[in-house]
């Protein structure tokens, strides 16, 4: 089984970055919410059952 690491969450970094959520331009009824930090994520997925959010993170690329 692969080890999970936390990533520490600052709150200032967090809060620097909400402003670019509000440049994106979405399809009406669609939203995007900031929920945590994943620095070099590459891919998320939702399990719509259970809402359960999962990053893949990339660091190592060649």
């Amino acid at each position: 089984m692969t080890r999970m690491e936390a990533v520490a969450q600052d709150v200032r970094r967090a809060d620097a970055l909400r402003p670019s959520l509000e440049r994106i331009r979405l399809p009406e009824g669609v939203r995007v919410e900031f929920s945590a930090l994943a620095p070099d994520a590459r891919r998320i997925a939702v399990d719509r059952s259970s809402g359960v959010v999962c990053s893949a993170i990339c660091r190592n690329w060649a």
